[in-house]
C-alpha cells in the first residue's frame, strides 16, 4: 500500500468544497457537477434528468470534463459560489483507472464471478456509491483496456467518477471504505495485469453468482415476499438473520433484491451501502443452518398468517400427536368420571329427530350423522335470538360438516331452505358465503337471525388465508366476533366521514345490529378443508368456534324411494311454534328482542361442570401440541346445543335436563376428537413445530450414524431458547424420531442426538 503526504491546506468553504479542495491538492481534477436537492431530484430542474446528481454543473463548468482542473484556488472559487455542488474526478489527467461496480445491473455479482475464475481485483482505493456499488480505483496503466468487464461491471480510463461526500438520489452519501481514503494518504495501486488478457468469454458474464444452485420455487417467493413485511423494525441481529437466511437458501440477484426491497420498505433507516457489503459478507462469512424457515418463524411469531406449508409430516410425528388424544382422555379421567362414549345417532328431543329423518327422505342414500348435523342447524337458527340459557348461552352455532365427495352431504341444504320456506321463514335462509365483514353487517341487518349454508367451505377458507385476499380473511374475523357477540352488539367497519355534511353522515351512520344470530354450516371435503387448517387459525381460537363433524360414507343409509320433498304439518307447526309466530318476527335489529329464559336442571349442570373439567385437562395434556387451545369451547358449544334443544323441546317453558345435556357433551367431544386427530401432524405448522421440523432437518443433514451435539443445535438454531430446545428434543425422542446419548465432552456430561433413519 502507498502512502502519500498530505500537504497542509486552510479552507476557507464549506464541507464539500474542503473535500474538493483536498482532491486538487493532491493532483486529482476536479469538476462541479449537479446536486441532490432537498426534494430527492437533481438541481438542474429537468423533471426527466437521466443522470441526477452526476452531470457537470455548467455554470461553473461549461465545456464539462474538459473544465476540471487541479487549480485549488479556482476549486476554491467554485465552491464558494457554490456550495453544494456534488464533486466529480476526471480519470485521465489525474493519472487513475476505476472499475466502476453498477449492483442495479448485477454488477457485484459480476465480480464476483470473474474474482472466482481468474483472482481478486484489489484496489487500495475503494468508495462505496450512493447507489449501493463501487469504485476501485487504481493508476491508469498505459495502453489500452476493454471497457466493461461483464453486466454492470465498466472499466473507466476516461471521463469521470462521482466521490465524497457527493450526495446520491438515494439519500445516501458516496464514501471512502475506512481504511481507503486517499484524503488520508492512501495512494492508488496497480491495475493487475491479467485484466489486459480477459478472454470474450469473461466479458459476457450474466451476474449470476457461482455455483449451481436449484431453481427456487415460485410459490416460496411468494410466501417469502409475503413473510418479511411482518417482521418491522427488526434489531440489527435480526436484520442479519433474515439476510444471511435469503443468501443462504436464494442468493443472486434476486435474493439480493429481495433483501433489498425488504430493508428500503421497513421504515428504519436505509444504507444501501451497508446492505451491499452485509450481502456481500454474506458469502464469506456464511452462517449455518440459517434458512428461510427461519425467517417464517420470525414472520409467525410477528402474526404473519399465510404460514408456509412444512415438509411432508412424518407418519410417526402424526401418530404421536394422535396419542395425545388417548394421552388427553386419560388425563381426564383421573379428574373424575368421564362421560361414556355417544352410543346412538339419534337427537334426544323428538321434534327435531323428526326434521332430522325429513332431511333423510330427499336422499337414495342419506347418512344418519349428515341429517343430525342438517337438523340442528336448522334448529339453530328457528331458535334464533329469543332463547338464552341462565348462563348466558344463546343457541346461534357454527357447523362444519366434512366429508368425502360423493357422500351426500348436500341434501341437508336443500332440506333447510324448503323446510324453512314452508314455514314462512324464507327470510331466514341467507346468502351462500359472504364477500366482506360488511356483508355479514349488512345481512344481519336485514336478517338479524339468518343461516348462511356454504358450500366449498375448505375453499374459502383457503382463499382467506391468502395475504392478498383481506376482504374473506374480515370475513373469518366476523365469523369470531359474531359468535362472541350473542349477548351484546355486532358493528359494522367504520370508516372516515370527513367532508360529509351532517345529512350525508346522518345517512351513512350503521346502526349497531343487538344480538345477533348468525348459523354458519359449512361443507367441505377433508382435503379442502384440513390442509388449509394452520396454527393461526387454532391459536387465536377461530377453529374452536367449529363444531367440525367428520363422516365418512360407510355408514351411508340406502333407500328406494325419496320422499316427495314436502315437509308434513308436523314439522311445520313445530317449527312455528319454536319461533313463536304468534307473538311476531324478531324485533328490529338495532332493538333488544324478547327473551324466553332456559334454565338447567341440578343434573345438567353438573354434567356441565364435569365436561368442563375434562375439556380442560384435554386442553392441558395438549398444550406441548400445539393444539392445547382446541377443547377450551367444548362446554360453550355443548351449552349452546343443549340450550337450542331445550327450546324445541318445550318451547314455552324450556329446561336442559341431564339427558340432553349428557348428549351434547358426548357429541361435542366426539366431534372434538376426531378433529384433533384429522388435523394430525398439521399442528406442526405452528411455531414451534416449525422450530421441531428444522430442528429435526438439522440432525438428520448430520447424516446416518452420525451424533449432533444440543450446544451445537443451538448455536444453528439462535431463534430457539435453550429450555424450549429441550422440549423440542424431547418431544422427537418421545416420537421415535431420535436417540438421545449422554458423553463426556471436556470432563463435563453433555446431551447429543442421532436421526433414527425413516
Amino acid at each position: 500500500m502507498n502512502i502519500i503526504t498530505m500537504p497542509t491546506i486552510e479552507f476557507e468553504t464549506g464541507s464539500k468544497g474542503n473535500f474538493a479542495v483536498k482532491y486538487a491538492a493532491l493532483g486529482w481534477y476536479v469538476i462541479p457537477l449537479w446536486w441532490i436537492d432537498s426534494e430527492g431530484k437533481c438541481a438542474c430542474g429537468k423533471a426527466e434528468c437521466n443522470s441526477p446528481g452526476k452531470h457537470p454543473y455548467h455554470p461553473l463548468a461549461p465545456f464539462g470534463q474538459r473544465s476540471a482542473t487541479c487549480d485549488v484556488s479556482q476549486v476554491r472559487k467554485w465552491w464558494s459560489s457554490c456550495p453544494d455542488a456534488n464533486i466529480g474526478i476526471y480519470l485521465a489527467p489525474s493519472g487513475l483507472c476505476a472499475i466502476d461496480i453498477d449492483p442495479r445491473n448485477g454488477g457485484l455479482f459480476t465480480i464476483d464471478d470473474i474474482e472466482a475464475e481468474h483472482g481478486p481485483i484489489v484496489s487500495d482505493l475503494l468508495q462505496y456509491t450512493g447507489g449501493g456499488g463501487e469504485h476501485r480505483v487504481f493508476e491508469r496503466p498505459s495502453g489500452t483496456l476493454p471497457g466493461k468487464l461483464g453486466k454492470g461491471v465498466d472499466v473507466k480510463l476516461d471521463g469521470y467518477i462521482v466521490v465524497e461526500p457527493s450526495n446520491h438520489e438515494s439519500g445516501c452519501v458516496y464514501s471512502w471504505e475506512a481504511s481507503s481514503s486517499p484524503l488520508d494518504g492512501i495512494a492508488a495501486s496497480p491495475l493487475p495485469d491479467w485484466i489486459r488478457d480477459l478472454s470474450a468469454a469473461a466479458l459476457n458474464k450474466t451476474g449470476i453468482e457461482p455455483g449451481d444452485r436449484p431453481p427456487i420455487e415460485e410459490q416460496k417467493i411468494a410466501d417469502l415476499r409475503s413473510a418479511l413485511p411482518h417482521i418491522k423494525a427488526p434489531s440489527r441481529d435480526d436484520w442479519l438473520t433474515v439476510m444471511f437466511a435469503i443468501h443462504n437458501d436464494i442468493g443472486g440477484q434476486l435474493g439480493f433484491d429481495i433483501c433489498d426491497e425488504w430493508s428500503s420498505s421497513n421504515g428504519g433507516k436505509y444504507d444501501p451501502v451497508d446492505q451491499m457489503r452485509v450481502w456481500r459478507s454474506c458469502k464469506r462469512l456464511g452462517l449455518e443452518g440459517v434458512t428461510l424457515a427461519t425467517v417464517f418463524k420470525m414472520a409467525m411469531d410477528a402474526g404473519w398468517p399465510n404460514i408456509p406449508e412444512p415438509a411432508e409430516t412424518p407418519e410417526n410425528i402424526r401418530a404421536y400427536v394422535i396419542s395425545l388424544v388417548e394421552k388427553a382422555k386419560h388425563e381426564a379421567a383421573k379428574s373424575g368420571e368421564v362421560l361414556p362414549a355417544l352410543g346412538q345417532w339419534e337427537i334426544p328431543v323428538k321434534a327435531l329427530q323428526d326434521v332430522a329423518d325429513w332431511f333423510s327422505t330427499l336422499s337414495e342414500e342419506p347418512h344418519p350423522m349428515i341429517s343430525i348435523v342438517g337438523a340442528l342447524a336448522f334448529g339453530s337458527v328457528i331458535a334464533g335470538r329469543k332463547y338464552r340459557s341462565v348462563n348466558a348461552n344463546w343457541t346461534a352455532m357454527q357447523f362444519v360438516l366434512s366429508g368425502p365427495s360423493g357422500v351426500g352431504k348436500n341434501y341437508i341444504k336443500s332440506g333447510i331452505n324448503r323446510l324453512l320456506h314452508a314455514s314462512d321463514l324464507a327470510d331466514l335462509f341467507g346468502a351462500s358465503f359472504y364477500t366482506h365483514s360488511s356483508a355479514i353487517y349488512w345481512a344481519l341487518h336485514t336478517a338479524p337471525t339468518h343461516i348462511c349454508v356454504t358450500d366449498e367451505f375448505g375453499n374459502s377458507f383457503a382463499e382467506a388465508r391468502k395475504s392478498e385476499n383481506g376482504n374473506k380473511m374480515s370475513v373469518f374475523k366476523s365469523f369470531k366476533q359474531v359468535y362472541s357477540d350473542c349477548d351484546d352488539t355486532f358493528r359494522a367497519d367504520s370508516y372516515s366521514m370527513a367532508g360529509l355534511s351532517r345529512r350525508d353522515r346522518e345517512e351513512r351512520r350503521t346502526p349497531p345490529i343487538v344480538r345477533p344470530s348468525l348459523t354458519l354450516l359449512g361443507l367441505t371435503t377433508p382435503g379442502q378443508f384440513y390442509s388449509e387448517v394452520k396454527a393461526a387459525s387454532i391459536e387465536d381460537g377461530l377453529m374452536n368456534r367449529f363444531v367440525v363433524f367428520n363422516v365418512d360414507k360407510t355408514a351411508c343409509l340406502r333407500r328406494q324411494v325419496i320422499g316427495n320433498g314436502i315437509p308434513h304439518e308436523d314439522l311445520i307447526n313445530a317449527t312455528q311454534l319454536v319461533r313463536r309466530l304468534g307473538e311476531g318476527r324478531d324485533s328490529a335489529p338495532d332493538a333488544f328482542p324478547q327473551i324466553i329464559q332456559v334454565d338447567f336442571s341440578g343434573a345438567a349442570k353438573s354434567i356441565f361442570d364435569m365436561f368442563r373439567e375434562e375439556a380442560e385437562s384435554f386442553g392441558d395434556a395438549l398444550e406441548e401440541s400445539g393444539m392445547g387451545n382446541m377443547p377450551r369451547r367444548w362446554r360453550e358449544n355443548a351449552m349452546r346445543m343443549a340450550t337450542m334443544l331445550a327450546a324445541w323441546d318445550n318451547p314455552l317453558r324450556p329446561v336442559v335436563t341431564d339427558g340432553v345435556a349428557e348428549w351434547c357433551c358426548k357429541l361435542v367431544r366426539k366431534c372434538g376428537e376426531e378433529t384433533i386427530k384429522q388435523l394430525g401432524g398439521r399442528v406442526f405448522e405452528s411455531s414451534y413445530g416449525l422450530s421441531m421440523n428444522m430442528v429435526l432437518e438439522t440432525i438428520r443433514a448430520a447424516g446416518a450414524g452420525a451424533w449432533v451435539g444440543k450446544s451445537e443445535l443451538l448455536r444453528k438454531h439462535r431463534g430457539v431458547k435453550s429450555r424450549e430446545m429441550a422440549e423440542i428434543l424431547s418431544h422427537l425422542e418421545e416420537a421415535g424420531l431420535v436417540i438421545a446419548e449422554r458423553h463426556e465432552t471436556n470432563g463435563r456430561h453433555a446431551l447429543r442426538f442421532m436421526s433414527i433413519p425413516e
